[in-house]
């Protein structure tokens, strides 16, 4: 299998086969236990093998990688979950960075920068689905990496092991534990390669096993701007078959080609994993579903300060994304107030309101973390630089800074981007009133009686609500959807005594609205002059909240 890429002196090639852990990356199984009361969900097992460009860097610098994707350890027709996770976390498992990233059969590729203030040290780069948070962070895939901040002396260590257990040596890379060992080597010089022994925690047929990757170029030294031709071959010996290979080109020093991933300990017949030490942790507990479509929010709606999941009614919820391409959508809670709704796909940070009706007077609408908070299931290593990678460290630190000086600002990557739309998230209207085009009104009443067509002030027990009318007869069953610059609004009275000088524009769909579970008799949106909801209160137990979306997608470097 061939591949055409750029090789500059003095640089190191390296390579990965998916499936199997080398260079600075790995893979871990969740395993299921037959025996457990999810016993169908339990089997149900995915696999994410994380490769990096390189096994150091410096703040500001971004981590490239790519990940590639397996359920029960075969490869995926479709994958499960649509969303991979990333973060980049400290020795203790606080996360210092993370992004969410589009995840297909065969994986996803992307780059996480390290923030300018994250302090020099080892750290991991975790990798996971909302599916595997349930089988715990041993599922997980963590990639060892340095950090380097030349503007803080400060250092970041973690809590050193002994021995040649998980945690020794002096560095990523060094003793018999997490991220040590003998994976992907370099062979002898750029062009060749060798993948040996798997790590002693890994299970199954390649247990023993040693593993080859022949990587070889027409020659050892390249001028800047050649183009190379490279061989990578699996000899006949070895059980590994042709695949998907990551090919990176660093600077000689920056990646440690005898690292291999974190080994995982399997789990036992009772449901557990036995982590270093002896500790065990519960194997698998069904608390989130995988987002089958896209990013999702889920969580669970309980009474003010208990966290029980008491049985009650369904409620609708109301979602609102606010911004420049603004969103809605609702979902039905289930008999425990549970719900699960997947956001419409934008990138950044997103600004979302919630609210529930009817209104959650008494109760807590309650989002679950989007990114695991998990320690890590194993005692990280010290933080040491040998001679040569200090050096190599001095060289990419001076990399980065000339980068920093003549490179232009990149595009701001908390701002929120999507496709850009023509109408709204509702459709073309089938009315759009703007209120200066006409004289001015004293009263809501007024306006809807006099313009806007297939809108009425209907009373029932002396009190006012508004009705669309349509040919189609089953809106007449089903209430408006109605909104107040992008936030629905359940109280008909509130938007009935608002002062019609304070709306700039009314539009109307008078047709049956449908969104996800939800169904409405026609949609009415109000824009106000001011932005400011026309002095409409808000729904009881709503409140504002942001949200991570995707990562912005990974930009191509420009030919040299």
């Amino acid at each position: 299998m061939n591949s055409i890429h750029r090789i500059w002196p003095g640089f190191v090639l390296l390579g990965c086969l998916a499936g199997w852990t080398g260079n600075t990356s790995c893979t871990l199984q969740a395993q299921g236990d037959p025996g457990n009361p999810d016993a169908e969900a339990v089997r149900i097992t995915e696999q994410v093998t994380l490769f990096t460009d390189r096994g150091m860097y410096a703040v500001s610098e971004s981590i490239r990688f790519r990940s590639f994707y397996r359920i029960n350890g075969s490869a995926a027709e479709e994958p499960l979950s649509r969303v991979l996770y990333v973060e980049l976390v400290t020795p203790s498992g606080e996360a210092v960075a993370g992004a969410k990233y589009p995840h297909g059969s065969e994986g996803s590729a992307g780059f996480l920068e390290v923030p300018p203030g994250t302090v020099t040290g080892n750290y991991y780069l975790r990798a996971y689905t909302r599916w595997m948070r349930n089988f715990g962070p041993l599922a997980y895939c963590y990639v060892p990496l340095t950090i380097i901040n030349p503007y803080s002396r400060e250092v970041l260590n973690g809590t050193s092991g002994s021995g040649n257990g998980p945690g020794s040596g002096n560095g990523p890379g060094s003793g018999n534990g997490p991220g040590s060992g003998n994976g992907l080597g370099s062979g002898n010089g750029p062009g060749s390669g060798e993948v040996q022994t798997p790590p002693a925690g890994m299970t199954g047929p390649q247990q023993g096993a040693r593993r080859l990757i022949d990587c070889s170029a027409e020659k050892d030294v390249y001028l800047p701007g050649e183009t190379v031709t490279l061989s990578l071959s699996i000899p006949e010996e070895t059980y590994l078959s042709a695949g998907d290979y990551c090919v990176t080109v660093v600077p000689a020093g920056l990646a440690d080609t005898l690292l291999e991933g974190i080994p995982q300990d399997p789990m036992t017949p009772g449901g557990t994993r036995t982590l270093p030490g002896g500790a065990g942790i519960t194997g698998f507990s069904l608390d989130l579903l995988p987002e089958i479509r896209g990013i999702s929010v889920s969580g669970s709606v309980v009474p003010a300060g208990d966290s029980s999941l008491a049985s009650q009614a369904p409620r609708r919820l109301h979602f609102s994304m606010l911004g420049e391409n603004p969103e809605y959508f609702g979902v039905l809670t289930d008999e425990s107030g549970r719900f699960i709704v997947t956001l419409p796909e934008r990138t950044g940070t997103c600004e979302l309101f919630v609210a529930a009706e009817p209104s959650a007077a008494g109760y807590s609408i309650r989002i679950d973390q989007d990114f695991a908070t998990d320690p890590l299931p194993f005692s990280p290593v010290p933080f040491d630089l040998s001679p040569s990678r200090r050096e190599s460290a001095t060289r990419m630190v001076m990399n980065m800074q000339l980068a920093m000086a003549f490179s232009p600002d990149p595009a701001d990557p908390d701002s929120v981007g999507g496709t850009a739309k023509a109408v709204p998230f509702y459709g073309a209207p089938s009315e759009t009133i703007r209120t200066e085009d006409y004289v001015n009104l004293p009263t809501m009443t007024e306006v809807f009686e006099n313009l806007v067509p297939d809108v009425y002030v209907k009373y029932s027990k002396g009190e006012p609500y508004l009705k669309i009318e349509s040919r189609n007869n089953m809106i007449d069953h089903l209430p408006p959807l109605i909104l107040m610059d992008g936030i629905p609004v359940f109280d008909q009275q509130a938007v009935l005594a608002v002062d019609p000088a304070k709306i700039l524009k009314i539009e109307l769909i008078n047709e049956v609205y449908v969104r996800g579970s939800m169904f409405y008799g026609g949609v009415l949106a109000f824009t106000s002059r001011e932005g400011d909801m026309a002095s409409v209160d808000l729904p009881g137990g709503s409140y504002f909240f942001d949200y991570q979306a995707f990562h912005p997608a990974v930009q191509p470097d420009p030919d040299p």
